[in-house]
């Protein structure tokens, strides 16, 4: 995803600078005070009932498997997340090498063939993603779609079928998709 090019409004405020004022005191990055006046800089890291609101440790999953993914019509990524036991034993990101909107399947009201490019591993647990299908999935084309009404469909070379435990939303011209893929083998 590309950002917006900023740097002609840098470039424009730098210019203008303040008026032609010139400001002595320290910038922000050499302040060593709290200039907000909250002494508690964790106080945006917390919920209302005083939990962490990380958004990642609100719901802990599950042990088992659990693979998704983002796309638009001209470039998405895919993740696989295995937990054990004791939490997180593999976390992994896929880059999509090719990306295409196919309209083949009926129940969705958006579906993709994507190849799967090379994986970006963040965790890896006693080889905790190890010979994991969803862990070697580089060069593969995956066909996935989502329906309206929340169900994803993957096409697996006999027609497009609902995934159980899964869902998938349409944000803008972004489809997300997260399933539940089965039980984590320890």
């Amino acid at each position: 995803m590309k950002r917006p090019d900023c740097i002609g409004l840098w470039i424009t405020l730098m210019a203008a600078g303040c008026g032609g004022a010139e400001y002595s005191g320290p910038t922000w990055w050499q302040v060593e005070t709290d200039v907000t006046g909250d002494d508690d800089d964790d106080a945006f890291d917390e919920d209302e009932d005083g939990g962490d609101d990380d958004d990642d440790d609100d719901e802990a999953l599950e042990p088992g498997r659990y693979f998704g993914g983002e796309t638009n019509a001209e470039e998405g990524f895919l993740w696989f997340n295995r937990v054990g036991a004791d939490g997180l034993v593999c976390d992994m990101d896929y880059a999509v090498d090719s990306l295409v909107e196919v309209e083949d399947c009926s129940g969705c009201a958006r579906a993709f063939s994507m190849v799967v490019g090379a994986p970006e591993v963040y965790t890896d647990v006693g080889a905790g993603c190890g010979s994991d299908a969803y862990a070697n999935l580089e060069g593969q084309t995956l066909r996935l779609g989502g329906a309206a009404s929340g169900a994803v469909y993957r096409d697996d070379g006999d027609g497009w079928v609902v995934v159980e435990d899964s869902f998938a939303e349409q944000d803008g011209e972004w489809m997300v998709m997260w399933m539940n893929v089965g039980e984590s083998e320890e």
